[in-house]
């Protein structure tokens, strides 16, 4: 039983939902803290000459706020303007009219930063015909450092092998992982925009 776990993120690059693809069950670890100017707000999306960078506003917070706590400062439209750049340098790659209903989450209202990021992150997985069960963070106690943590959890889902980022190795103590398998992932797409880019141009048979 392979287990991955991962900060939420807005529309995220290929890579992570090869990363979903590749395990049984996928934890969405957002009860951490928020770091600034990150994944957890934004990505790029490929223009004409260079690239865009969409991200999302939020509400001012207290340094060491978790994730989960994250609200998003919709006194700016930033929703429809998201929604314009797609269609601006999008709408005529070869997928995009089959894929925009893709997009329908601007039509929702979001007050929350990791509700917005669980959402279009499962509803992309299952257009990518993913079929991997998602699973949350702060539903499970766990204590101790980062890596006893993350072993925790997968203990908890009857993992036996788990599947880190190649981040991981920055933080990862391999020494605790005793009774469970560590394996790092090795992408084999190298598009560093959101996911939606290598969708609208390529479809969803990219995994």
């Amino acid at each position: 039983m392979k287990i991955a776990i991962l900060q939420s993120n807005y529309l995220p690059w290929t890579g992570v939902f090869e990363l979903i693809d590749s395990v049984d069950k996928f934890v969405f670890y957002d009860n951490v803290q928020f770091t600034k100017q990150d994944w957890r707000t934004r990505n790029k999306i490929k223009t004409d000459n260079d690239n865009l960078w969409l991200s999302v506003p939020i509400q001012r917070q207290k340094l060491k706020t978790n994730i989960v706590d994250i609200k998003i400062c919709n006194e700016i439209n930033w929703k429809k303007k998201h929604y314009k750049s797609f269609c601006q340098y999008y709408s005529k790659s070869k997928y995009f009219n089959e894929y925009k209903y893709l997009l329908d989450f601007y039509l929702l209202e979001w007050e929350y930063l990791y509700k917005l990021n669980r959402y279009t992150t499962e509803k992309i997985s299952r257009a990518l015909n993913i079929d991997t069960k998602f699973y949350y963070s702060e539903d499970f106690e766990v204590s101790g450092n980062p890596t006893e943590k993350i072993i925790q959890v997968v203990n908890k889902l009857g993992g036996d092998t788990y599947i880190s980022g190649k981040a991981g190795r920055n933080y990862i103590n391999e020494s605790l992982f005793t009774d469970i398998k560590l394996e790092y992932m090795e992408y084999r797409i190298e598009n560093k925009f959101t996911v939606l880019d290598n969708i609208f141009n390529d479809g969803v048979n990219i995994l």
